[in-house]
């Protein structure tokens, strides 16, 4: 230090430069100082411009298979979620799931172990595996974009999607040598042509082509493969040295989103200036959490903040939610056929709900195998090839090789929507074992009354009526209140075969006769009211919920009304 002071010192001297040569101590020591404040500014903007570029580089690379549109959307939100080497599609909720898989961070365990292998390790081949919309061809986008934006890769990567029929001459072009140095990322292997034909032939042409890739990594749908004993196993490549056999492929199952990771989205995707939709948003999550650890359905919440009449209701949240499930399946499909493939998969989905709900004790539960599945199509003149059924719809595949709806309250949504279309459809309907059910007819049904005509609903609560007549038209009312009055009797009701949802709460009533003549009664509310006969209410087979809270029954009656109404919601308080 003291040889640069004394250099720059005399440098000035002869320069004339006296009184800074004087202080050429404090001169260097305010160099150093600039230097160090500012050189590694220097060095992050070399390396953020060298990152930047490796990013446009990675995503022109990656046209004409991705838009950039696409990885955009792909990579602004992105949540980096985990693995596990079970399917989550096993249990009833996928919520469970997390208490019983052992599971460890996607991208870490891709970039950090895998990538990290020796030359011809024998784990080199792996199958990414998950039900629709938990984001495989999300992952594997920003796995790519990592990769490629890391300051020392040590290899290149190359994504292509199996769907493109360009995917195979791309492979072939490669030179050998490239492929040894490049980790190759095949993204949908359900959508490949060849594989929908003959999966396990496809597989084997498309293991010849990629054998000697330094990694390969191909994702695929889990309800693609009929069971777990189908999906891939063996490469059909041989291990030669020490153990003989074949090398095998690594499956590897995306797990569902936690609560933490949904918080972690919405804080991401509405930042603290747009905390009124952050909020709103978590409102919507609370009430349809099970659909929410799907990151696709998660990445509509948008949507949903969008509809002009904010969707707090579950049926609406399910209404929106199930419609950009089915869009986004419709646009893999050839513009021409979009309408009539939209319309089949409605129709599939709705009659499916039917047909498992009506057939779960012979079956053992609310599932279809895949040959019932075909049965039921050609039965209900639906026009979908059976791999569209099980791959394009809002089914997953347990991996005994059944199918079931992605969740039980998406099928619970369909078998409202039946009821409500006709209550007689379901039969004797099992609400203590389908209470979601009960909970979105009751929504529907509610919102249906509030949108019908004035003339529809009728409140004559707290007028002095000692007895109606024939001055009031009964005819056409859905929902009639005659609460806090004196009912001598109810016979003019014996008129009336409409009504919906009848209240009588807090009236001396003297005989209740009329009522089981009310075929479309669902929704009775005597609270507060004095009946000591209850043998009309046991006619009333099509009752969803009869209220009796504050009436004074004995026990004996109450074990009584409910052996005549099994499928009734009684409410005693």
């Amino acid at each position: 230090m003291n040889e640069f002071k004394e250099l720059l010192s005399n440098f000035l001297y002869s320069k004339g430069y006296e009184m800074l040569a004087n202080n050429a101590g404090l001169i260097l020591f305010l160099f150093a100082l600039l230097v160090g404040s500012i050189l590694p500014f220097i060095v992050k903007l070399v390396k953020y411009s060298y990152k930047f570029y490796l990013g446009k580089k990675a995503i022109k690379d990656l046209h004409p298979f991705f838009f950039p549109s696409e990885i955009k959307s792909a990579t602004k939100f992105y949540i980096d979620t985990n693995c596990q080497n079970i399917p989550p599609s096993d249990y009833e909720e996928l919520l469970s799931n997390h208490a019983f898989a052992v599971q460890e961070k996607l991208m870490p365990f891709f970039l950090k172990k895998v990538f990290k292998l020796k030359k011809d390790a024998e784990n080199r081949f792996y199958f990414i595996l998950s039900d629709s919309g938990m984001g495989k061809t999300t992952f594997l986008l920003n796995l790519y974009i990592k990769y490629s934006n890391e300051f020392r890769r040590s290899f290149e990567i190359k994504l292509l999607p199996l769907g493109s029929n360009k995917t195979d001459d791309e492979l072939k072009a490669m030179k050998a040598s490239e492929k040894r140095n490049t980790i190759l990322l095949l993204d949908a292997f359900d959508e490949d042509i060849k594989a929908s034909v003959d999966y396990e032939k496809r597989l084997r042409e498309l293991v010849d082509l990629v054998w000697d890739f330094r990694v390969v990594i191909i994702s695929s749908r889990t309800q693609f493969f009929d069971s777990e004993l189908n999906e891939p196993n063996e490469t059909g490549l041989s291990k030669f040295g020490g153990e003989k056999g074949h090398l095998m492929f690594q499956k590897i199952y995306i797990s569902p989103f936690t609560d933490k990771d949904i918080r972690k989205y919405l804080r991401k995707k509405f930042s603290i200036i747009n905390i009124k939709k952050r909020k709103k948003g978590f409102e919507i999550v609370k009430n349809c959490p099970n659909l929410m650890v799907r990151p696709m359905l998660l990445s509509y919440i948008e949507d949903l903040l969008s509809v002009k009449k904010k969707p707090k209701k579950a049926t609406k949240i399910y209404e929106v939610l199930i419609e950009k499930w089915i869009e986004r399946e419709t646009k893999r499909v050839e513009i021409g056929k979009r309408y009539e493939f939209r319309t089949q998969l409605h129709k599939f989905s709705d009659e499916l709900a039917l047909d498992m709900y009506r057939n779960r004790k012979k079956r053992g539960g609310l599932h279809i195998t895949s040959n019932e599945m075909e049965t039921f199509a050609k039965c209900n003149g639906i026009n979908l090839s059976i791999l569209e059924m099980k791959s394009r719809s809002l089914l997953n595949r347990h991996s005994t090789g059944v199918y079931k709806f992605a969740h039980r309250s998406i099928l619970e949504y369909f078998l409202a929507l039946k009821l409500f279309e006709d209550k007689r459809i379901l039969g004797d309907f099992d609400i203590k074992s389908f209470d979601q059910t009960y909970k979105f007819y009751l929504e529907l049904f509610w919102d249906n009354l509030k949108s019908s005509k004035k003339e529809e609903a009728l409140d004559l609560s707290h007028k002095l009526l000692y007895e109606l007549d024939d001055s009031v038209d009964f005819r056409n009312i859905k929902y009639l209140a005659l609460n806090n009055n004196y009912l001598s009797n109810i016979l003019v009701l014996e008129n009336c075969q409409s009504i919906i949802a009848l209240q009588l709460s807090n009236n001396e009533i003297d005989s209740i006769k009329p009522l089981k003549k009310l075929i479309n009664l669902q929704y009775l509310w005597l609270r507060g009211s004095k009946i000591t006969n209850l043998e009309p209410l046991f006619a009333l087979n099509g009752l969803l919920e009869l209220d009796l809270t504050s009436n004074p029954l004995r026990n004996e009656q109450i074990e009584e009304l409910k052996s005549y109404l099994p499928n009734t919601r009684i409410i005693f308080r």
